[in-house]
């Protein structure tokens, strides 16, 4: 008989325990035997945020809050974040600041933890490779002991926690630097050994673990907002998917579904046309070169948006906001905000009727799933702007995949957030995502170059390779915990 470690797990019947019963299995693969100084894999924890959420807040100008205090109350400019060490050492080599209302220039280098206690939690006070430290950057308010001279002491908690537009929940980790090398992992000789089967249920399990980690960074959210409202932000922001989800966060928040359907009468063709102007991206002129069609359609939306611009107006964006080099033309914002119109139009509105479910089963998924996808309005089926040539074929606002990524992202672990039983056998048949660049190099990573692709068809499998991309790329780019994990699977010996 063969022996499948990570398989096992109860039924459907959940209760108050977790649905993600099997991310246990994975979680209990990286907690240390003893104590160490090495940094834990990024996990939300009791924060509902790791310490490389913070350190792409730093990185990313976008994200970082222009106003920064240190614990002093003096002001912080930061000129140049530095650049992010994937190496030993600090996160961050060669930042440079000013403080105080004199403006005096610092230079050094930036450590960032979420507690001030880590500094010395994690042995960096006695480690000669900190000295140049100059900002230990943290979530909460305070000062580490035993800080280089001159060290500021920079909270991001107080700056973030005022901005009402700010999640982490927005932040994808796999967009921004890692280290460049993705060889095979000491795990891969080991996993090579064990049958594909095991392989796979392994992979799950990490899988799972992704899940209820992002479960766990929507509990904070739910206990101060209703999952309505928490879910339409996560839709929309999923909408923008790499190059927009900033000026889509702007549109959920000036129009939530109750007040678009009801400012739209219930009308998608009219809620897209308000959507299209709150959003900038409704001519105010025809194009000559426009045919019939388009121009019969523009005028139809103008007169909507005239109507209603006095009351949306002020919460409208820049069309410089919106990106459009190297998005698909299928995925341009003018048909995403299609597809928000009908979410908004549908009766209930599609975050209401999701927050209403009172469990997820196989049926329940596949009637997210197909919500998630409602059918394009005439002029929009076959064109991917307004006034571009007609396209061959029909298209879908949204995609399968789109739709998928939506559903395991944000549905699922939101609603394992708010206590929703989640059936065992919905999570094994969730429709898989196209393999990414990520998939493949965690694969390749975990698994070795000649490596059998059975191993990840499931969707919960193509998770676990996003979180072993995290856990083995992202946060252990040394190669220093991989050892002791490769001697837990070996220790482990499933087969035959």
């Amino acid at each position: 008989m063969t022996s499948r470690p990570f398989s096992s797990r109860p039924g459907s019947d959940y209760g108050h325990r977790s649905p993600f019963q099997r991310a246990e299995a994975y979680a209990e693969l990286w907690r240390p035997a003893a104590p160490s100084v090495a940094e834990a894999p990024a996990a939300p924890g009791r924060y509902g945020f790791s310490e490389r959420h913070l350190q792409c807040v730093w990185a990313d100008e976008a994200l970082r809050p222009a106003e920064l205090t240190d614990r002093e109350g003096e002001p912080i400019r930061v000129l140049h974040p530095g650049e992010w060490n994937l190496e030993a050492g600090p996160d961050f080599l060669g930042a440079v600041l000013e403080t105080g209302r004199e403006r005096r220039r610092i230079q050094g280098d930036i450590e960032i933890h979420i507690a001030p206690a880590d500094w010395t939690a994690h042995g960096h006070d006695r480690d000669p490779a900190y000295r140049d430290v100059r900002g230990h950057v943290t979530w909460a308010e305070g000062t580490a002991d035993h800080l280089p001279p001159g060290c500021l002491s920079i909270p991001l908690g107080p700056a973030l926690s005022r901005d009402p537009e700010f999640s982490f929940d927005q932040i994808d980790l796999t967009a921004y630097p890692y280290a460049g090398h993705t060889g095979p992992s000491p795990c891969a000789g080991i996993l090579a050994r064990w049958p594909v089967e095991s392989v796979a249920d392994f992979l799950a399990s990490a899988g799972e673990c992704r899940l209820a980690r992002k479960a766990a960074g929507f509990a904070s959210r739910l206990a101060a907002r209703p999952a309505g409202a928490v879910l339409w932000d996560c839709l929309l922001d999923g909408l923008g998917y790499k190059h927009n989800r900033a000026p889509f966060r702007r549109i959920a928040q000036a129009a939530p579904p109750d007040r678009l359907a009801q400012a739209a009468e219930g009308d998608p063709v009219t809620a897209h046309a308000i959507l299209l102007g709150l959003a900038d991206l409704l001519p105010s002129e025809p194009d000559p070169a426009w045919d019939q069609e388009t121009l019969a359609w523009w005028r139809k939306a103008w007169d909507a948006w005239w109507v209603h611009r006095p009351l949306w107006a002020v919460h409208a964006l820049d069309r410089s906001e919106w990106t459009f080099a190297f998005v698909r033309p299928d995925n341009r914002p003018e048909r995403r905000l299609a597809a928000v119109a009908a979410w908004a139009c549908s009766e209930p509105p599609l975050p209401d009727r999701i927050a209403g479910l009172t469990s997820l089963g196989p049926e329940e998924l596949r009637g997210v799933l197909d919500a998630l996808i409602p059918k394009p309005p005439p002029y929009w089926d076959r064109r991917s702007a307004l006034g571009s040539p007609v396209m061959a074929s029909r298209r879908a606002l949204l995609g399968v995949s789109r739709a998928a990524a939506l559903l395991v992202n944000t549905v699922i672990p939101l609603a394992a957030a708010a206590g929703v039983p989640v059936d065992s056998e919905a999570l094994d048949r969730l429709p898989p995502e196209p393999l990414n660049h990520l998939m493949k190099a965690a694969a390749h990573r975990l698994l070795g170059p000649s490596h059998s692709p059975r191993a990840y068809r499931s969707e919960l499998a193509r998770q676990g390779l996003l979180q072993i991309f995290t856990d083995l790329v992202l946060d252990d780019p040394e190669g220093r915990r991989q050892r002791e994990l490769a001697e837990r699977l070996e220790a482990m010996h499933p087969g035959p």
